[in-house]
């Protein structure tokens, strides 16, 4: 197994794979955010907690269901501005599509690789 290599190689592979699992979330729920939002021009963040994890999962299409941190995941999305939240109301109000999404985190990538 991989995680039994020691020291700085276990908490690289750990980290990696932390870094792996949170980017697949974040992928995962903006993409069923997209079809939320297609379907009406709000989505409350509250509904989005209580039936996330449920509905990504369905995405999913698999045997088992998987517990998303869907706050988490909210919060990854909105910091790389691939979501807009009204706060005020609790709700989304935005969701970059395919092509928005792959320019701004492109940019996000080559500002990350300059500093």
């Amino acid at each position: 197994s991989k995680i039994a290599h020691r020291n700085l190689g276990a908490l690289k592979y750990l980290a990696d794979e932390s870094a792996l699992q949170r980017a697949t979330r974040a992928a995962l729920v903006h993409e069923w955010l997209q079809r939320e939002l297609a379907k009406s021009k709000t989505v409350a963040i509250d509904r989005l907690v209580e039936e996330g994890s449920h509905e990504v999962n369905a995405l999913l299409a698999t045997d088992r269901e998987t517990i998303i941190d869907i706050r988490a995941a909210l919060k990854d999305l909105e910091k790389f501005g691939l979501i807009q939240l009204d706060q005020r109301r609790k709700t989304i109000t935005k969701v970059t599509q395919k092509k928005e999404t792959q320019q701004l985190l492109q940019e996000k990538w080559i500002r990350a690789f300059e500093s």
